[in-house]
């Protein structure tokens, strides 16, 4: 389950990636260069792991804990590391971090 997870979520965090360089989000989802920049890393990142199922584990527990704090920062602003955090970007990084955290917890090495 790991590997599929990560393999899903690095595929659909480079679509992210890949449109908010060429469709803006502006008011919905605001993809600054560096929110972009971290989705396609990300989205690499979990593809270059989703054929480890240790490796895939290891970022599950990495990507849950970084985008659960993007969710929780979220709450309290809407600037944290030079990204826009709109209301619907803190729904989704407490959906991407509590599915990873989840998925990382519950999978065995």
């Amino acid at each position: 389950m790991p590997k599929k997870f990560m393999s899903v979520v690095g595929v659909l965090l480079l679509l992210v990636g890949i449109m908010g360089v060429f469709v803006p989000f502006t008011g919905v989802l605001d993809l600054t260069f560096t929110h972009t920049i971290v989705y396609l890393v990300t989205g690499l990142l979990a593809l270059a792991v989703s054929g480890n199922t240790k490796n895939s584990i290891t970022l599950a527990k990495v990507i849950g804990i970084v985008y659960t704090l993007l969710g929780i920062a979220g709450l309290f602003t809407q600037h944290a590391l030079g990204m826009m955090l709109m209301p619907l970007d803190t729904v989704l990084n407490f959906i991407l971090g509590i599915a990873a955290l989840v998925v990382s917890f519950k999978s065995k090495w």
